[in-house]
This record gives structure tokens, C-alpha cells and sequence, in this order.
């Protein structure tokens, strides 16, 4: 049933990130008097969240069927096991968020939607930049995602972690 969903999940966010790379943002761009709030933005921002999300899932439920395979049924009951994988489903997202970033300057999502994570200057992420901005993703997201808003309401449409980091995203 998990990998049935997660599969359902990553094809929908598909079908989403491939409609909002092929849509022009002419028809997603609404103006509001003197606030101009981009959709295309806050949907793009949706959907590669969705593609990582559905990417990191997708990794969890194959690890965990390749544990049953290894191991059976056994470790289920185990303390260890439970602690360990409550571990791995909080510090996986983070290491894959900040190694993606760090080492392509996207993540699967990114990818996907041709985005990319780059330094203000334009140039590639540090490691201490890559998890600065994960810390301040957090807090984005935190303030009721509020950070997030900012992108749809700045005109360089940046983020609250990407003001904080120093980044800015770009289109390829």
C-alpha cells in the first residue's frame, strides 16, 4: 500500500511539474492592486517539494523492502530498528536536501523542473551555504510558511532561506 501511494504521489507531482514547465506563466500570473502574486511560483515551489518528497519516499519504501528481504519480519519489534529508522526518516531528507544542493545545486524535483540553487554571485554552493539554507527552510517554513510567500511577492522572487542562505533560484 506505501509503494502503491508513493507511486500515485510521484505521478501526480509528474504531471504537475511537467504542466507547469509547459504552461506559459502568462496564464498563471495574477494581479492583485498593488500586490502582484505569482502562481507560477508558489505552484513551482509545490511541485518540486512534491517530486522530493515523492523521491525520498519512494527511497524509504525500497530500503524498507530491502531490509524485509534481509531480514524478515524479525527486526519489526526491535527497539533498535524502530529508533533507527525514526532516525533515517527525520536526517535523510536533511542530508539529501543539502548534498543535492551542495554537490548539483538542485534536488530530483529541481531537476526536474529545470531549477537550480546557485549564490548570489551566481556561482555554486558551499557546503556551509547548502545547510544554512536547509536551517532557514525550516524556519520558512515554521512562520506558517510564510517565507515561503515572499517568492511570490518580491520581485526577485526569492525566499525567506534564500535571503537568510545568500542563494537565489534560477531557471535553466
Amino acid at each position: 500500500e506505501g509503494v502503491t501511494n508513493a507511486a500515485a504521489l510521484f505521478a501526480a507531482t509528474l504531471l504537475a511539474a511537467f504542466l507547469l514547465t509547459t504552461a506559459p506563466s502568462r496564464w498563471l500570473d495574477v494581479r492583485c492592486d498593488a500586490l502582484s502574486l505569482n502562481l507560477v511560483v508558489l505552484a513551482g515551489v509545490a511541485a518540486a517539494v512534491g517530486i522530493d518528497w515523492a523521491f525520498m519516499a519512494a527511497v524509504q519504501v525500497a530500503l524498507g523492502l530491502m531490509l524485509r528481504v534481509l531480514w524478515g519480519r524479525a527486526p519489526q519489534g526491535s527497539r533498535v530498528f524502530q529508533a533507527a529508522g525514526v532516525a533515517f526518516e527525520w536526517l535523510f531528507p536533511c542530508v539529501y536536501s543539502v548534498l543535492f544542493h551542495w554537490l548539483f545545486g538542485q534536488t530530483m524535483g529541481k531537476i526536474l523542473l529545470r531549477i537550480r540553487v546557485v549564490a548570489v554571485d551566481g556561482g555554486p554552493l558551499t557546503l556551509g551555504i547548502a545547510v544554512r539554507r536547509l536551517l532557514a527552510w525550516v524556519l520558512s517554513l515554521a512562520a506558517l510558511g510564510l517565507g515561503h510567500l515572499l517568492a511570490a511577492v518580491r520581485v526577485d522572487k526569492r525566499a525567506l532561506h534564500d535571503l537568510l542562505a545568500g542563494t537565489r533560484v534560477e531557471r535553466l
